[in-house]
């Protein structure tokens, strides 16, 4: 079944188009003057991040705006052929009363302590955030949390970011939302087996997209497991199939909110490469780490500089101890962007509404779509070392956000926002802007 954006009238149109009127849309009864400048903008590819970075203005000195407007209306814009919206096809599956058959693999090992993969002993304030660093210290001292307790609802659950592996060796129970895939569906019925968990799924897969009805009617037979669901969303899909992909996602998360508040959590793998909302004191370290640099470093970015190269970050302070700082990469395109910050507005309107959030920013992993895709990027990984930005292993990033997650669910400390919690590898630290790092990498990489 395809889908196709739809603008505010209902007519079909490019992602371009959708991303522009969606926002102008929203911000017509907050910023005016914001709204129009987006409408107006012609070349929306080349400057899509200064518009991002004036909303996350906005999240900071505008408390009172309803983000849920804005992430509500990505999967209400996506349709289908006959008309029917991504949203509302999730919330006729959600309204199914008959269950759902799935398969349930309940595994036959030992329950494995809530361990930390080798590289959280190397994560310092160079390449995490403080709360990211408590999040570690509160795993290793609760190593044997139980987590029987909680469904994860690993939406794209085969994605190499998923939780689901570490979940299961924990003695968890995992339910997977995730398109065919023979071979990653084979070693994940294997790995159950083997653990100690639970494994939960349709056979012959849903697809997050083609079959969001069928998601939703799943979602509603897990609702009476008598567990807690932590809804987690894992998708990534390259160009714009990433907001049709997010538009999936949120149409099942904004369906589990449905649910007593007691019943339900919902999480998220952020990326670094956004406007990313920090304090002051991190703003203040960046600025002075450009300034002392030393002589070598300063030739050789005033080389670089010649070619628009190795720019100056230029982070700012707004709202007194409140930063702001544009991590984003125009590399990652606009739908990826826009997709990314739908699930923010996504995760600040649920917390607010007193609903259970992990919102956690992975760092760059060395994954099999990102260093597959194109091979200048597994380059681009080697010379960022130069940087001080060290991308992690995919399989110990999985894990390392995995305990993170239990942590969010478990610790009453654990921040219930979308700027505390991060991963992000050295990229946050450098005194440069991130847009114009990738060059000079890829080539020393």
């Amino acid at each position: 079944m395809g889908f196709e954006f739809r603008d505010s009238t209902g007519r079909a149109c490019g992602s371009t188009e959708f991303a522009k009127s969606l926002l102008a849309d929203q911000l017509e009864s907050i910023d005016a003057e914001l709204a129009a400048s987006i409408r107006a903008e012609t070349k929306w590819r080349e400057n899509y991040q200064h518009y991002f970075y004036e909303l996350t203005r906005l999240e900071v000195i505008r408390p009172d705006v309803n983000w849920a407007k804005f992430s509500d209306a990505v999967p209400a814009r996506i349709a289908n052929e006959a008309g029917e919206t991504m949203a509302a096809l999730a919330a006729r599956g959600f309204a199914n009363r008959h269950e759902l058959k799935f398969v349930r693999v309940v595994g036959t090992g030992q329950r494995m302590p809530i361990a930390m993969p080798a590289v959280a002993s190397s994560l310092s304030v160079q390449n995490a955030t403080a709360d990211a660093l408590h999040a570690l210290d509160f795993v290793r001292a609760n190593s044997s949390l139980d987590i029987s307790g909680d469904i994860l609802v690993a939406l794209a659950g085969y994605a190499e970011l998923s939780a689901a592996k570490a979940w299961l060796d924990w003695g968890g129970t995992v339910a997977v939302i995730a398109r065919k895939n023979d071979v990653a569906h084979a070693e994940l019925v294997a790995h159950a087996q083997r653990s100690a968990g639970t494994l939960l799924f349709v056979e012959g897969g849903i697809d997050l997209i083609a079959e969001i009805e069928k998601a939703g009617h799943f979602l509603r037979t897990l609702s009476r497991e008598g567990k807690r669901l932590v809804v987690a969303s894992f998708g990534y899909a390259p160009g714009a199939n990433q907001i049709k992909l997010q538009a999936a996602q949120l149409a099942l998360t904004q369906l589990a909110q449905q649910l007593p508040k007691s019943q339900v959590a919902l999480a998220w793998l952020a990326t670094p490469l956004d406007v990313i909302i920090t304090d002051a004191h991190s703003v203040e370290a960046q600025i002075a780490a450009y300034r002392s640099r030393g002589f070598a470093t300063k030739l050789r970015d005033a080389f670089w500089q010649l070619f628009g190269s190795l720019k100056p970050a230029t982070p700012e302070v707004i709202e007194g101890e409140v930063g702001i700082f544009d991590a984003s990469a125009n590399r990652q395109g606009s739908s990826y962007i826009l997709a990314k910050h739908s699930e923010r507005w996504a995760a600040l309107a649920a917390a607010r509404a007193g609903v259970r959030i992990s919102f956690v920013v992975a760092p760059p992993a060395e994954t099999r779509s990102v260093l597959g895709a194109k091979k200048v990027l597994a380059r681009t990984y080697r010379g960022l070392a130069r940087f001080g930005v060290r991308p992690l292993e995919a399989e110990q990033t999985a894990t390392l956000m995995a305990a993170i997650l239990v942590r969010s669910l478990h610790d009453p400390a654990a921040p219930q926002n979308t700027s505390a919690t991060a991963i992000h590898a050295g990229l946050w630290s450098m005194p440069y802007q991130v847009d114009s790092v990738w060059v000079p990498a890829s080539l020393i990489g």
